[in-house]
């Protein structure tokens, strides 16, 4: 069995990506063997605004700096300092 933690955001094409309904065999490649697939939430919104925090804290993409806080603001946090701020400071 594996287990394994992502950031990655599943949404339906992710999820469509693992489904297979039937079994195949294409390019030599046979998959017979039959997988069950559980998504569940692990992160804590604490972990989640520690997160959020570090991008805004560390950004270096301005393409990210609205995106980032967007994000922070449907959490409810307020981002703390400016973007990049701890690169600036190094």
């Amino acid at each position: 069995m594996k287990s394994f933690e992502t950031y990655k955001k599943f949404d339906s094409y992710a999820i469509g990506q693992l489904t297979e309904d039937k079994p195949t065999a294409f390019n030599g490649n046979v998959k017979a063997k039959r997988y069950k697939v559980t998504i569940e939430v692990v992160s804590t919104f604490e972990e989640e605004c520690e997160a959020v925090q570090e991008m805004w804290d560390f950004g270096d993409n301005w393409h990210h700096n609205t995106p980032i806080r967007n994000y922070a603001e449907k959490l409810g946090y307020e981002l703390k300092g400016s973007f990049g701020g701890k690169l600036k400071s190094k």
